[in-house]
């Protein structure tokens, strides 16, 4: 019988029966097994072997901890031990506590409950966040639909609203719809216009607020300027404003949600670049999505630079004629735009190859060994002056 250890046991604080100490060395020493007659406390075998005595039984330390679960039982959370029939009882695995789950809704009866025809599947493609802000639609929805229903959306804009934007009706109306679409329309929006701006970036119903950055922008398109050549821009600089911009291109909301801050280091970044106020009120009208990455802005300043260096030309020059343009070579590298302003600039001299990167800005999207090649090709061709 040496090496055998006698199981854990289950202990019950209203059934366990200890027997007299001599009793159970008795019965052990004699070869018959007590574990099925009295549940005892967890028993090993002492260091030394030989044969099982009462002297060789010391109680085991315990090797877990005693807990009293929610069925008012004691467990024993020990290591696995052998049996009497040589299987291992292994420990009680404590269930995790159940996953929250986010109420259960039909998108159809959810639309019809609230006078809408939209698509349900658009609606269950619109994913929430969380079970927190479905329960929210389940719950405030209906007050948010009538707010904006007394603002005077139509009904198939605030049809295409709630299922483009659900996390918008997913709170109280004077938490979330009520006061963004009142910064909107106090910039100069109508109902509908700033419906728009939400339905072409629907991420725009996660900010709280737009009230700072559309201040930041008006400040900074008020110093916009016409221009005596060209075409007449459709909007004046005069009347260019955030709610001009998002009146023209709804999808330009995504610059008033970033941090006011933010926004203005950017322009303060390219004002210290070398461009003028209006320079900057122009690009932020022409192209908004310059300014809400700041590794685009970074990455201007390091093309200006390599510009003036190549080609002599000012960084205001760069960001106001070149950028605007064509702003599709930002994408090449420094290493790729300094050798091919430099292959121009060596083939045409400083002067011409800056002349030709402002008429046409597209002669940095081409690789060098391109044009190059057409210069062989039309040499050959007797074509002087190529």
């Amino acid at each position: 019988m040496q090496g055998i250890s006698p199981p854990s046991a289950v202990l019950r604080p209203h059934s366990v029966r200890r027997p007299p100490l001599g009793l159970a060395a008795a019965g052990l020493s004699a070869g018959r097994s007590l574990w099925h007659t009295t549940a005892l406390p967890v028993w090993r075998l002492s260091s030394g072997g030989g044969e099982l005595s009462g002297a060789a039984i010391k109680p085991a330390p315990p090797q877990g901890s005693l807990r009293l679960g929610s069925s008012s039982r004691w467990a024993c959370a020990c290591s696995a031990v052998g049996s009497n029939d040589g299987d291992p009882i292994l420990p009680k695995r404590r269930r995790a506590p159940p996953k929250s789950e986010a109420p259960a809704y039909d998108s159809q009866q959810l639309l019809h409950s609230l006078g809408l025809n939209g698509s349900p599947a658009e609606l269950r493609r619109s994913k929430l966040r969380s079970s927190t802000r479905q329960q929210g639609v389940l719950q405030y929805a209906a007050a948010v639909v009538a707010h904006l229903r007394g603002l005077g959306l139509e009904q198939q804009l605030l049809e295409e609203l709630f299922v483009r934007c659900p996390e918008l009706f997913s709170w109280p109306a004077e938490e979330r719809a009520e006061g963004l679409f009142s910064e909107l329309m106090s910039s100069g929006l109508k109902a509908a216009e700033a419906a728009s701006c939400f339905v072409a970036v629907p991420q725009a119903e996660r900010n709280s607020s737009f009230g700072g950055s559309i201040a930041v922008v008006d400040e900074i398109l008020s110093h916009s300027q016409d221009s005596n050549r060209g075409v007449k821009p459709k909007v004046p600089a005069a009347e260019r404003t955030a709610a001009a911009m998002l009146r023209a291109d709804p999808s330009s909301v995504h610059i008033v949600r970033m941090d006011a801050t933010k926004l203005r280091q950017q322009c303060d970044g390219l004002v210290l670049l070398g461009c003028s106020p209006a320079a900057v009120a122009k690009l932020l009208w022409l192209l908004p999505a310059l300014f809400a990455n700041a590794n685009s802005v970074a990455q201007l300043e390091q093309a200006a630079d390599v510009l003036h260096d190549e080609l002599g030309l000012a960084p205001e020059t760069v960001l106001e004629q070149v950028v605007v343009k064509a702003p599709s070579w930002m994408n090449s590298s420094q290493d790729t735009l300094r050798r091919r302003a430099a292959a121009l600039a060596e083939e045409f001299g400083r002067q011409e190859a800056a002349s030709i990167v402002v008429r046409n800005v597209k002669a940095l999207n081409c690789d060098t060994s391109v044009w190059q090649r057409n210069f062989l090709y039309m040499a050959a061709c007797g074509v002087g002056n190529a």
